[in-house]
């Protein structure tokens, strides 16, 4: 995957450090993430798992030259989440 078109220069080139453009074509790797998720109900209680990113797996899902600096927005980190209810 790729931020803009074909045509936009390429921001990993010799030519472009420091950015030339604010408009720098760069690949996004590709990556793979788990979630889960694991409830159990009884009478009034209920315990709840969950977690998002489970391998932690690091990937940029946008990289920009906006301003002339590459920028990279990061992927959220794993997140763990329990939750206790209970229904009165």
């Amino acid at each position: 995957m790729h931020n803009e078109p074909a045509t936009y220069p390429d921001g990993l080139s010799p030519a472009e450090k420091p950015p030339t453009s604010a408009l720098d074509r760069y690949t996004i790797p590709a990556y793979t993430t788990y979630d889960a998720a694991v409830g159990v109900s009884k009478d009034t209680w209920t315990v709840q798992l969950t977690g998002s990113n489970l391998t932690n797996a690091y990937g940029p899902t946008n990289i920009s030259s906006a301003q002339f600096i590459r920028s990279e927005i990061p992927m959220r980190p794993r997140v763990l989440i329990a939750e206790l209810t209970c229904r009165f």
